[in-house]
């Protein structure tokens, strides 16, 4: 990680680094972590570069694109979405010449994380209640 901080200005870098599992018990599977999207930061040229390794993947159809969405940020991880599907849409991207792909939504999967912040309620009422205050705002 500290050759990556000295080496890109931005701490972001296109090149993949690998941990490769190898089985004869197992089919071969690939994830590849990519960094979230950062829409709120105000550096430009960090945003950039995100937006950049994010669009290598989610528009090339060799890959199948996971959001991890937090339970409780309902409208900030929504931004998240509507990012991915304007990288995938857009009629030309800026960091990849691969055209785009409308169908992106029949290869994404949306994973819902951290619903334990809801066991805290009494019943399941007060936990829709919440996530409809959350969806308002």
């Amino acid at each position: 990680m500290e050759r990556i901080a000295k080496d890109v200005a931005s701490g972001f870098s296109s090149h993949c680094f690998e941990i490769e599992i190898e089985s004869a018990e197992y089919t071969d599977f690939e994830i590849v972590d990519v960094p979230g999207l950062v829409t709120g930061n105000p550096q430009a040229d960090v945003r950039a570069a995100v937006e950049g390794i994010v669009e290598n993947y989610v528009r090339n159809p060799r890959f199948s694109i996971v959001l991890l969405k937090e339970a409780g940020q309902l409208l900030q991880n929504a931004t998240g979405a509507l990012r991915i599907r304007e990288l995938c849409t857009a009629p030309q991207g800026f960091a990849t010449t691969l055209p785009p792909r409308p169908d992106y939504l029949n290869h994404m999967i949306t994973v819902q994380t951290k619903f334990d912040s809801y066991l805290s309620m009494k019943n399941g009422t007060d936990a829709n209640q919440k996530i409809e205050n959350l969806r308002r705002e």
